[in-house]
């Protein structure tokens, strides 16, 4: 039987860019449940720099440093260090990128936001209730449905998403991330 924690006292420090960030983390009455810690003063890892000199992000590597253990027993753990972890963005080698307009951008984001924003107008045109797929099953469909399913087939075709997202894109209103087009904050 594994004795369980009672206080772990450690600090997550993440590396970049010649900078180092870290934040003390305090936990009490381990179990076997999640506990979920917000790293405030950790910042977002972000892509700083992409041009001919490489590829650069704020974290380059994270550890964890002088962790100290107390055991529900009494018993302290000696001050340890975790192995450190190098960021490798395997993800960012594997992804198409293509240079225009003076942006590096990720073809495979844009595939993935383009896919999203087709998902999004199939379930406001009607929730995939009036649309068959697989079939040109029209029976039981009203004059409605088959108008929806029309102007979905036209607005979900891959041109016409394209337009769509770039008009997002081009617009200010809209931005790329996470394969996702996030709207902008308007500050007025």
């Amino acid at each position: 039987m594994k004795t369980p924690i009672k206080e772990a006292v450690l600090f997550f420090e993440a590396r970049g860019s010649g900078l180092r960030y870290q934040q003390k983390i305090e936990l009490k009455n381990i179990d076997e449940n999640v506990l979920v810690v917000t790293l405030e003063q950790i910042p977002q890892d972000d892509l700083i720099e992409s041009s001919e000199r490489g590829i650069f992000f704020t974290i380059d590597e994270i550890q964890f440093i002088d962790c100290q253990l107390t055991m529900t027993d009494g018993h302290k753990i000696p001050h340890f260090n975790s192995l450190t972890s190098h960021l490798t963005y395997n993800w960012l080698f594997n992804d198409k990128w293509q240079r225009r307009w003076g942006m590096l951008w990720n073809c495979n984001s844009i595939e993935y936001a383009k896919l999203e924003m087709s998902g999004y107008l199939r379930r406001r045109l009607g929730d995939y209730q009036h649309f068959f797929f697989t079939s040109d099953h029209n029976e039981g469909v009203s004059l409605v449905g088959m108008m929806r399913k029309l102007l979905c087939k036209i607005i979900i075709h891959p041109s016409v998403l394209t337009i769509f997202f770039w008009l997002a894109i081009h617009s200010g209103s809209y931005s790329l991330g996470d394969g996702k087009l996030v709207r902008r904050r308007k500050w007025f």
